[in-house]
């Protein structure tokens, strides 16, 4: 069923920012994933617009990623369904919060699929029979809403970081990038490229990070996934600093043309990290 296949998308992305950082992610889905969207139709009548769910609890399947509560602050309860962080999701997306670490483009993408559904039907209740939470409605002006939202919000880029690495988690490679001014940044080893294991002797020292930068709606950034990282050199100091996505206007006969993408440090300084230092790179400009 589409309806369920929506759901089961946009709640699942909806977690997995909550638990790994971002939404939507490269190689197999994790069974944990998987199984929180594992719903059970416990009732549906031909020609009836309700169907009655089961979703299992968050706190029997995904219990281990939740307790990383000092990297990822806002966890689901262990009582709540994937329905609850869909609603705060769509909720947090509604209302603008830019800020918001519960929807990136992958989870707004997700719910623009709504739309589809609405070819038949005026709008979509989720509601408990009890009455209590989650219960939100979605509507074709909610899903015109997020769509504009998502063309706002900036696509993940490679960008290079640098900072003290701090709260390493061997296990999972998740790891806490502090930066001048009391900023933080949030990131994973990439297993194709990394170990989380090399880690263990950077730990406490300011290293280099590169990989790509996944942004919120306002631009700043929530998380990178390194692909590199290294001690850092005093030449680097330079990258010590929260990355921010930049919008770019180029004039052009006589028009402003506003580009949607940022800024890729990468493209200004070539192919770093190489065998190549900071300075040969800035001289070669």
């Amino acid at each position: 069923m589409e309806l369920l296949n929506n759901l089961q998308q946009a709640g699942q992305r909806g977690l997995r920012l909550l638990l790994d950082g971002a939404s939507v992610k490269r190689g197999t889905v994790p069974l944990w994933l998987e199984t929180s969207t594992d719903f059970l139709i416990t009732g549906f009548s031909k020609g009836s617009t309700v169907i009655e769910v089961e979703a299992p609890a968050l706190g029997d399947i995904v219990e281990q990623e939740m307790m990383q509560t000092d990297f990822w602050r806002e966890m689901p309860g262990p009582d709540d369904s994937i329905f609850s962080v869909l609603q705060k999701s769509l909720l947090d997306a509604e209302s603008e919060n830019l800020d918001s670490d519960r929807f990136d483009r992958g989870v707004l993408d997700s719910f623009s699929h709504f739309g589809r559904f609405f070819r038949q039907a005026d709008s979509l209740e989720i509601t408990r029979k009890d009455g209590k939470d989650p219960a939100f409605t979605i509507t074709p002006a909610s899903v015109e809403h997020i769509e504009k939202l998502r063309s706002k919000t900036p696509e993940p880029q490679t960008m290079v970081i640098s900072g003290k690495l701090e709260q390493i988690t061997y296990k999972t490679g998740r790891f806490l990038l502090d930066l001048p001014g009391g900023t933080q940044l949030r990131g994973r080893v990439h297993p194709e490229f990394l170990d989380a294991e090399d880690l263990r002797d950077l730990w406490g020292k300011k290293v280099s990070v590169k990989g790509p930068v996944h942004f919120k709606p306002s631009g700043t950034a929530r998380f990178v996934d390194a692909e590199i990282l290294k001690l850092m050199e005093p030449s680097e100091e330079i990258f010590e600093r929260l990355p921010v996505a930049i919008q770019m206007e180029v004039p052009f006969a006589g028009l402003t043309y506003t580009s949607k993408a940022t800024v890729d440090v990468s493209e200004i300084w070539g192919q770093w990290p190489g065998d190549e230092s900071i300075e040969e790179l800035l001289a070669d400009l």
